[in-house]
């Protein structure tokens, strides 16, 4: 098989329903090129979840805005490191540009799954919501997930990798800033000692003021996420109320239709019995008239 890649991103941007025979069909025509290795790792493939395969759709088919949200990630983390090793950042600018981007492919999201036949319910909205987000902002490891072949949804970073971002932000703070936190001082023992205290409560008051600053902008993002669940939940409920609507609407026109059908049949059983008195008359006066002529006239 040529490209076995072109072969994995084609699998993972079919409708939902497909999946499963299409990755079959797959694993058989890798074993037929004689490729098991490959093939055993195709048959391994779980079919996703409805808010994984959702996303998949967004990479495949909005990829200009699905890239919008990656870019407005980027910055965000780069805000963030800047933050943490101590320098001025314009988090809450890069926090608003990703959370527009999110809102918009959610929009685009509920789409894809109402024409899917799938329910834009207000869990689906969240699970898709946290893998966007954490897509968004993922580092760069060797086993990040692959946008566009997501199996699930992807939970929110550990704090292990929380803690491997931060410890990276501290080591990609600039050089001269690292130099001076490493030259000891030039004062006595005992000014040395002050110098050193000094150091550490100025440290510490930064880290504060950069926790502060981080909780302040993720709290921002919480509000916001849940204002952005909160609408979509709105949606689906006037959604689910139109649906009700019609539903109900569809009950009377099928029960007005019963109702004609059984009229029809009336007027037809009706019809029959005309026909019938009609020709039982039509025989009486033929009768009559047969009597009348055997007669004769008077």
């Amino acid at each position: 098989m040529a490209n076995i890649k072109s072969e994995l991103d084609a699998l993972f941007a079919v409708p939902l329903s497909e999946f499963t025979p299409a990755r079959n069909a797959l694993a058989r025509r890798l074993e037929g090129d004689r490729l098991s290795n490959e093939a055993a790792t195709v048959k391994r493939l779980s079919k996703p979840t409805v808010s994984a395969w959702a996303v998949n759709q967004l990479y495949w088919k909005h990829r200009e805005e699905f890239d919008r949200l990656l870019s407005a990630g980027k910055r965000l983390a780069q805000a963030q490191t800047l933050l943490l090793a101590g320098e001025a950042a314009d988090v809450r600018t890069a926090l608003a540009a990703r959370n527009e981007a999110t809102s918009i492919l959610l929009r685009l999201a509920s789409k894809l799954l109402r024409d899917a036949g799938h329910n834009p319910s207000p869990d689906a909205i969240r699970r898709i919501t946290t893998t966007l987000e954490t897509l968004s902002i993922y580092p760069s490891l060797s086993n990040a997930p692959i946008p566009g072949r997501l199996t699930d949804d992807v939970a929110p970073l550990s704090f292990e990798l929380l803690a491997t971002l931060a410890t990276d932000a501290k080591a990609a703070a600039p050089a001269d800033m690292r130099s001076q936190a490493n030259v000891a001082p030039q004062a006595g023992p005992h000014g040395g000692r002050k110098q050193d205290r000094r150091t550490e409560v100025a440290s510490a008051e930064a880290a504060l003021r950069s926790a502060e600053q981080v909780l302040r902008e993720a709290q921002a993002n919480a509000d916001n996420v849940a204002a952005t669940l909160e609408k979509a939940a709105a949606l689906v409920n006037e959604t689910e109320e139109g649906r009700r609507y019609a539903e109900e609407r569809l009950a009377k026109a099928r029960a007005a239709v019963n109702e004609a059908r059984q009229r029809v049949h009336d007027l037809d059983v009706e019809a029959g019995k005309a026909k019938r008195v009609l020709r039982d008359a039509e025989r009486s006066v033929e009768r009559a008239r047969s009597r009348l002529k055997q007669l004769g006239p008077i």
